[in-house]
């Protein structure tokens, strides 16, 4: 197993839906990763759905044993990754068909790199003052390469 994906959750069980549709997705073959949802006490079914799963990814999913952040999601999944690589998502993604095969490519030139992608919001919400907000901090001001 190559990568781990894990992603924490709390009541986002359409945003995960659509998430894991577009891991199903992905051009890297699946038997290469494992994907992780760290369900933080969701109440809208989203444990539900993830253990009555049948799709194609290999999925997993934990539910961390205190109610906490987004980090504390995140360690859990952590505890039961089986991956040499981890590829930290939100659950209000869908990625990009190539996403996941683009980490693989880029961790087979460097293995000890640390590598942000870009989020870029949906054609609807592209003037969403709350998106730009999203895509104009943080790892988006990092240029490609460094």
């Amino acid at each position: 197993m190559f990568f781990s994906i894990i992603v924490p959750a709390y009541n986002q069980l359409f945003q995960i839906q659509k998430l894991i549709a577009s891991l199903e997705k992905q051009t890297l073959p699946l038997n290469m990763f494992e994907t992780i949802i760290s369900d933080d006490g969701s109440t809208d079914g989203t444990a539900e759905y993830l253990g009555n799963y049948k799709g194609a990814l290999k999925l997993k999913s934990v539910i961390p044993t205190a109610k906490g952040s987004r980090a504390k999601a995140r360690n859990s999944g952590l505890t039961i990754a089986t991956g040499t690589h981890i590829l930290f998502l939100d659950g209000d993604l869908e990625v990009h068909h190539n996403l996941v095969e683009t980490h693989f490519n880029a961790h087979k030139k460097d293995r000890n790199a640390v590598y942000i992608g870009k989020v870029e919001p949906c054609s609807s919400q592209r003037n969403d003052i709350l998106n730009w907000y999203r895509v104009s901090r943080g790892g988006q001001k990092i240029e490609p390469g460094k």
